[in-house]
């Protein structure tokens, strides 16, 4: 959400206006923001075959939905549900937008959501994906080669995340953080997908060569209590510090003095953009689309190879924050320009004939 939050604050209100279908209470964290924007919020229950939640469905779409040129649909398991309202109800485009690189990190969620999509190439006109790899995963190797999936990156405000050494000092003594302790930070929710069981075991590592050392987790989630289970099972409780969700992100960053991510699977890794332009040391997760590699100051590392490994390899290349050097692939992240390459794709896409 906080991604479509990024374009719909950059986008031109004038041009394009966006309204949202939801029904998890994630959407309500931005109710004031949205509101505010001009954008309306339509809150349903959760889609099924239930034939209530059905009549709901059916009666938005057929008292609100109908006015809308575009849908933009980000849980593509959905596309069924949305491709019969969209006919039903004449809306000629229907955008496919991949997020991930993985139908679930939940077994039996990753099998029905797999059968869901089987139609999806069929049931929407345009591909979007936020990276190469999530767009062959969704899309096929063929859609992305030929152009028919556009890549929208996950893009930022750039200037927010640079490093800011009085926000560094002010945060770290909220969090009673010496000024010699050595920081390893990581944010992401707490799920099977973001390998937190490994990334504690390759902190206890680092503990082990450098006693003086930290790990902040931001975000919540499912998996907390196994988390915090493993962080006691290492006796790490005193080491580990649990942030929760947080909306200033951005600072967090500057308390940092390395950034880590061992996910088995991400549709992009939008932290690694966001922690590069911090001019944090990022070790990743092979697994991750080497599209996040803005900078020289990433490496990327086989989950394959032992924690100690990690650990050695995190010490080593831990950020001073210094002869970091960028890319052009930076460019692709600025929300500014990039916002304007979404506007152009929904432009594009109501010029043209109906499909």
């Amino acid at each position: 959400m906080s991604v479509i939050m990024n374009y719909y604050n950059h986008i031109d209100k004038e041009q394009i206006q966006f309204d949202f279908l939801y029904w998890s209470e994630e959407g309500l964290t931005y109710k004031d923001e949205i509101l505010s924007l001009g954008g309306k919020l339509y809150k349903i229950p959760k889609p099924s075959l239930n034939p209530s939640t059905l009549r709901t469905l059916d009666n938005f779409f057929k008292t609100t939905g109908c006015n809308y040129e575009i849908i933009h649909l980000h849980e593509l398991y959905l596309n069924s549900f949305i491709w019969i309202m969209s006919k039903k109800y004449n809306i000629p485009n229907v955008i496919a937008h991949a997020h991930t690189t993985k139908y679930s990190d939940k077994k039996l969620s990753a099998i029905r959501n797999r059968i869901m999509c089987i139609p999806l190439k069929l049931f929407t006109t345009d591909y979007v994906a936020c990276s190469k790899k999530a767009g062959e995963f969704w899309f096929g190797k063929n859609a992305v080669r030929t152009g028919k999936v556009k890549i929208i990156y996950n893009a930022i405000e750039i200037d927010k995340f640079k490093f800011n050494p009085k926000i560094r000092k002010t945060l770290r003594n909220e969090l009673k953080i010496k000024k010699d302790e050595f920081v390893v930070g990581h944010v992401g929710r707490f799920s099977e997908a973001k390998n937190h069981i490994f990334l504690i075991h390759v902190f206890k590592e680092i503990t082990k060569c450098h006693p003086n050392s930290k790990l902040v987790l931001v975000g919540d989630g499912t998996l907390l209590e196994e988390i915090i289970k493993e962080v006691l099972k290492l006796q790490l409780q005193n080491k580990v510090v649990f942030l929760g969700r947080r909306t200033d992100i951005y600072n967090i960053y500057n308390m940092f003095d390395a950034f880590v991510l061992p996910s088995l699977f991400e549709g992009l890794g939008n932290v690694l953009i966001e922690a590069q332009v911090n001019r944090l040391s990022c070790i990743a997760s092979s697994m991750i689309p080497k599209e996040t590699k803005i900078s020289n100051a990433i490496t990327y590392l086989s989950l394959k190879i032992s924690s100690k490994l990690w650990a050695k390899e995190i010490l080593y290349k831990q950020s001073k924050r210094i002869n970091i050097r960028y890319n052009s692939n930076i460019n692709k992240f600025n929300i500014v320009k990039a916002s304007k390459n979404l506007e152009v794709l929904y432009q594009r896409i109501l010029k043209r004939p109906p499909q």
